[in-house]
């Protein structure tokens, strides 16, 4: 009897320790998503400005930057690439992690959380095959 409740404990803080993970892991996923949709929004407003020769301010942590238009759009996709490869990163990571919970509160796995979305190229020949353009 002595050791139930021990058990019981062990038990619940580690059910609570891989909740905290994936809890973890979706707030970073949607600070990254904030980033990247400021982004996408400074790299949208460049491409509208009407003389591509001016420069312009980036801002940077704290520090505003000039930059010409060719510089500013390069380091914009740079930071869209590593923000997308984070939140990919971070999806993958937890969909194990969700696993991992479920397993420990015996619940079964989630069924169609692991798909895949087929490619470009799946897709392409998907319509070929059934006919449309």
């Amino acid at each position: 009897m002595a050791r139930e409740p021990e058990f019981v404990f062990e038990y619940l803080k580690q059910v609570e320790s891989l909740a905290q993970d994936v809890l973890s892991d979706r707030r970073d996923i949607i600070e990254l998503n904030k980033k990247r949709d400021k982004t996408r929004e400074a790299a949208r407003a460049l491409k509208k400005l009407d003389d591509k020769s001016e420069p312009v301010w980036l801002c940077c942590g704290n520090l505003f930057i000039n930059f010409d238009q060719q510089k500013a759009n390069y380091l914009l996709e740079k930071d869209q690439n590593s923000y997308d490869e984070q939140i990919n990163k971070l999806h993958s990571g937890l969909k194990k992690k969700v696993n991992k919970l479920y397993e420990a509160e015996n619940k079964p796995e989630l069924k169609g959380y692991d798909l895949i979305p087929i490619s470009k190229e799946e897709k392409q020949s998907l319509f070929e095959l059934v006919g449309k353009n």
